[in-house]
């Protein structure tokens, strides 16, 4: 009693040797129709909401940006991250 008998008729396990692993290449005839969506025109209205959505994003990235700017250096002035470093006073050979 063999257990790892093939019952498969085809000598390949299932795969026919005329189908292409390729899958790229493989013609569908359902697939003719499908229509090129880069030729379609955008709505009108679309492009006006898209207009105002990036407006709107650049208008509130420059506000949140500045208030953050600010934060930040009044945060440097109060723990005095501004000032210049104390200096040792460099003596002079003469």
């Amino acid at each position: 009693m063999n257990l790892f008998s093939n019952s498969n008729p085809d000598s390949e396990n299932g795969h026919r040797s005329d189908d292409s692993l390729n899958t790229l290449n493989n013609h569908h005839p359902d697939l003719d129709s499908i229509d090129d969506v880069q030729n379609r025109e955008p709505h009108p209205e679309t492009i006006k909401v898209l207009r105002r959505s990036f407006l709107f994003l650049i208008v509130l990235g420059l506000l949140l940006g500045a208030i953050v700017a600010t934060g930040v250096i009044y945060l440097m002035n109060r723990f005095d991250l501004t000032g210049q470093p104390s200096q040792t006073p460099i003596e002079q050979v003469k």
